[in-house]
């Protein structure tokens, strides 16, 4: 579980500078699913792509288009 914690440390890390955090899953399993929603900034930003991954262009697009009317700032 040394491995969970540290993802869970650095998610929260990255979180907590107000960086928007998107995770994708791609054919995980349920407890790594449960992982990457808790990574992710909020549940709407994980994404479950099927086994195939057939629909991955299609979460890259609805992530782009998310992100397309943000600005980056120092």
């Amino acid at each position: 579980m040394t491995t969970y914690t540290n993802n869970e440390a650095l998610c929260s890390n990255i979180k907590a500078k107000n960086i928007l955090l998107y995770t994708i899953g791609v054919g995980v399993s349920t407890h790594s699913k449960g992982i990457l929603q808790a990574c992710a900034t909020t549940t709407d930003n994980y994404y479950d792509v099927n086994s195939t991954a057939s629909n991955l262009n299609a979460t890259f697009d609805a992530i782009a288009g998310s992100i397309q009317n943000l600005r980056i700032s120092q």
